[in-house]
């Protein structure tokens, strides 16, 4: 058990907000030096974290009124003042007050209402948003049914080469199997902790950008793009804190038109026509590749939806909405169930190229449900 209730209080803080494995590992980081350094800094007034209405307590209500059991944030915090490279943000929280509550407790407090504040308010926080690096760990790899062992190996391998450790496994033939084992070398780690689920549904879940992978064209086109360009855009998302899933199909004949439909983008890697034909791990190491290469890069393009208000609708949340349209469409008679055509489909890339926003997705669905309502 923790011996420490302020970091307890702030573990259980971040397992409720979501993965935000990058604020963990740097709040640990914070956490230790207040543990090791005797003398932690004194502060003003600004931003108190005692109890008690101050002027910290007043800050933390213009800031969404998360100042709860006795605890705020700092003005200049609240208003989005840039964070330093190391990201210390809770330098200019309050540690002494009139309570007498010693400065090494309280500063624990401090930064884990910080987070709480964050967490709720994103749009305040640009500059957080557009310093901070790339988290491996909001990429994940998907392989979709893969047949043969050695190839869920070679991805191991491929995705280690590339600092990436977050592998899904849709329904192996064998898994796990000692030609996988064999074929990851020193990425055996990866392979073992691969997550293995019965549906796509289930590997992308939570997923708020979702890129697969496409070898052919399709009958109704959908927003396509390289390697490279794939790569940039994967990184930019995953750097700014959303959860990221590439998606790879079956060996023999990639992925399905109801798979890609669960896609924001599909990547195609323009092979040589004379052989276009590519192993999956070298597919994933390509697409690895160029996230890398993102990564390592010194600048690179801002997305158009880099800096927003509200976080991006997970896939399951999209399939609901998905579901609710189709029910709503046939009820009102604009679907006909009997002779679709391609209109659901097309509706789902509309919005897939769109990309929802929780609250945007909750708008449509009340819109919905008050047709049902008068449809009756």
């Amino acid at each position: 058990p923790n011996p420490n209730p302020k970091q307890a209080d702030l573990e259980r803080l971040l397992q409720k907000r979501g993965s935000f494995d990058a604020l963990r590992a740097t709040l640990s980081r914070l956490i230790a030096k207040e543990q090791q350094d005797p003398n932690p800094k004194g502060g003003g007034e600004r931003g108190s974290a005692g109890t008690g209405a101050g002027a910290g307590d007043r800050a933390g209500a213009r800031a969404g009124g998360h100042g709860g059991a006795g605890l705020s944030t700092s003005s200049s915090f609240a208003g989005g003042a840039p964070c330093d490279d190391g990201h210390r943000f809770h330098d200019d929280i309050s540690r002494a007050g009139p309570d007498g509550v010693p400065n090494r407790e309280r500063s624990i407090a401090g930064v884990a209402v910080r987070v709480q504040c964050f967490v709720t308010l994103p749009r305040r926080f640009n500059s957080w948003r557009q310093t901070t690096p790339m988290t491996e760990d909001n990429i994940r790899v998907v392989l979709v049914h893969p047949t043969h062992p050695g190839n869920i190996g070679g991805v191991a391998r491929a995705m280690k080469n590339m600092g990436l450790t977050r592998l899904v496994l849709v329904e192996p033939r064998e898994h796990p199997a000692p030609e996988a084992r064999w074929r990851a070398a020193s990425a055996g780690d990866v392979l073992e902790a691969a997550q293995v689920v019965a549906t796509i549904e289930e590997a992308v879940a939570g997923a708020q950008f979702i890129v697969g992978t496409s070898a052919r064209e399709r009958r109704i086109p959908w927003p396509v793009q390289d390697a490279r360009r794939c790569g940039e855009r994967i990184h930019s998302h995953a750097r700014g804190g959303e959860q990221v899933a590439i998606v790879f199909g079956r060996e023999d004949r990639g992925l399905l038109n109801e798979e890609l439909e669960l896609c924001n983008l599909h990547c195609h890697i323009p092979s040589h026509e004379a052989y276009p034909s590519l192993n999956l791990a070298m597919a994933v190491q390509i697409l690895c590749y160029e996230v890398r290469m993102a990564a390592l890069g010194t600048s690179e393009g801002t997305e158009e939806d880099a800096v927003w208000d509200t976080p991006f609708a997970p896939a399951e949340d999209m399939a609901r909405f998905y579901q609710h349209l189709e029910e709503t469409l046939v009820q009102i008679g604009f679907l006909d169930p009997q002779a679709p055509r391609q209109l659901m489909r097309r509706l789902k890339r509309l919005y897939n190229r769109v990309r929802l926003d929780e609250m945007e997705l909750n708008i449509l669905r009340g819109i919905l449900s008050e047709t049902q309502k008068q449809r009756r």
